[in-house]
């Protein structure tokens, strides 16, 4: 004798299970209880449950359990007695869904075969997940008797797969972030998966690359996206070759290649790209046409000055030699007529050799020269 939910006792069953008071009394198969433990079958199921992480069951007309294996307290923490007498909703189990538990409802009161459903509760302060199925049984007279079934314990399943839907939840949140920063990126952008196909372009790389719009949706292949540019004049013909051949390199090394491109309408863009972990690449391209013009600029200027200081070198060279043969020929017994006119000219070349002194000086000030300044400054010490 043992006592039921409502702590009456109730005899053993057949088997010589006790079993709650008025639960149906039938010759079953038991697979865990002593007279059966050495049968083929019960091995069979044992291994099976096993191998589940689970347990068989078996409820009466009411819903309320009449049969747990042994199984039941290895994986849901429970002797089996525990469960006898009661039925899901006693246990505390719950479906995922409110939708479920009211199908899985309406399958027992049809008396159809359910599951499998996922179920929950609380135990000893952790939730622990179970799936459940089971069919109906009839007696010899058609009469609905209940159910049996089995149960495995799905917690680590389940909780896994709530891990791999957050991963994926931060993972749509970082592609949002990498897709809100490529469409504010300030030059073109393009990314390509491991099989060189886009997968995620700004607005500007269209623009930039002269590709109407929808031409190359993504997947497109990012060969068929160079050829094109190559054959609509993107690309002059003369670097057609070295566009394919930088884009290979940029695909073959683990470094940052960078490459400067002139386009066929006389824009000149920077190319940067960079292979991605995963075997895909980025690449940005940046309109670099007046930081070119400015660097030509910067470097005629340069050139012009060095120029004109080489140039006012050998002029002061020259003025300098005039000067040293006019004070030799104004102590060598001139007329008076021809010493005014030697120091007329001594005097104009030396203004000529201070005025181009001056000149330099603030041409220095503007644009840095690069020529010998210590072999000027040793000519203008000498006399």
């Amino acid at each position: 004798m043992s006592e039921a939910a409502n702590g009456s006792k109730v005899p053993a069953d057949d088997c010589g299970l006790d079993v709650p008071e008025g639960a149906p009394v039938r010759p079953v198969v038991r697979f865990d209880v002593p007279e059966a433990a050495d049968s083929a079958d019960s091995q069979r199921i044992r291994a099976v449950t096993t191998l589940l992480r689970g347990w068989v069951w078996e409820t009466d007309a009411e819903h309320r359990f009449t049969y747990m294996s042994d199984s039941v307290a290895t994986f849901a923490g429970r002797a089996p007695e525990w469960h006898y007498g009661k039925t899901r909703h006693d246990l505390g189990n719950t479906n995922t869904t409110p939708e479920e538990q009211a199908l899985q409802q309406a399958q027992l009161d049809r008396r159809e075969p359910f599951g499998p459903f996922d179920l929950s509760r609380e135990q000893d302060g952790q939730r622990i997940w179970m799936r459940t199925l089971g069919l109906p049984h009839q007696d010899s007279n058609g009469a609905f008797r209940g159910y049996s079934g089995i149960a495995f314990d799905v917690t680590a399943e389940l909780e896994a797969r709530e891990r791999e839907l957050a991963a994926q939840e931060r993972l749509r949140g970082n592609l949002d972030l990498l897709a809100a920063t490529v469409r504010h990126f300030p030059g073109a952008i393009s990314v390509f998966d491991c099989e060189q196909r886009l997968v995620l372009a700004n607005p500007l790389y269209h623009s930039m690359l002269n590709i109407p719009e929808g031409l190359f949706p993504l997947g497109s292949h990012c060969e068929d996206i160079l050829r094109h540019c190559c054959n609509s004049g993107v690309f002059p013909s003369a670097v057609h070759a070295e566009v394919l051949s930088s884009h290979q390199r940029i695909r073959g090394s683990s470094e940052l290649q960078r490459f400067e491109r002139a386009l066929g309408d006389g824009r000149r863009i920077e190319v940067r790209g960079a292979m991605l972990p995963d075997g895909g690449f980025i690449k940005s391209y940046t309109d670099i046409t007046e930081r070119v013009e400015r660097r030509l600029l910067a470097a005629t200027e340069r050139a012009k000055s060095e120029f004109m200081a080489a140039l006012s070198d050998e002029i002061q060279d020259h003025l300098r030699q005039t000067l040293g043969i006019l004070r030799h020929l104004s102590g060598n017994g001139l007329t008076a007529e021809q010493g005014q006119l030697v120091s007329a000219v001594r005097e104009s070349a030396k203004a000529l050799l201070s005025n181009i002194d001056m000149i330099n000086a603030i041409a220095s000030l503007n644009v840095p020269v690069t020529h010998d300044k210590d072999r000027r400054k040793d000519r203008a010490a000498s006399p």
